[in-house]
């Protein structure tokens, strides 16, 4: 979902304001081009190419392999890194980055 999308910042006075993170054409699958950021917000990589894919398409994927679902899990940032990378901290902990799928495969596989 994230490469489909990216945070609506603003100057503050202790450096970028992240306010909401904004998600377009979220069903267009494929190629997409993203920045990177450093720890401070600033860009630092311009144009990496990854591929969105929806959800319900990983899902199903899965499901059509014989997996069985045993958990999904959206990690959140550990308060020990509020310090230290607060930039960091912040964003992640309003969206999360990755999923985490814990997958079996089915025995009719």
């Amino acid at each position: 979902m994230k490469d489909r999308g990216g945070w609506y910042k603003v100057p503050g006075p202790q450096g970028w304001e992240y306010r909401h993170y904004v998600v377009d054409d979220y069903f267009v699958e494929g190629e997409c081009l993203k920045d990177r950021e450093d720890r401070h917000g600033e860009v630092r990589i311009q144009g990496i190419r990854t591929h969105h894919r929806t959800l319900s398409r990983y899902f199903e994927e899965f499901i059509g392999q014989g997996f069985l679902m045993r958990r999904v899990l959206e990690p959140e940032p550990d308060e020990l890194i509020a310090e230290r990378d607060p930039v960091i901290f912040d964003k992640s902990s309003r969206i999360p980055y990755f999923l985490v799928m814990v997958l079996e495969r089915g025995r009719d596989a």
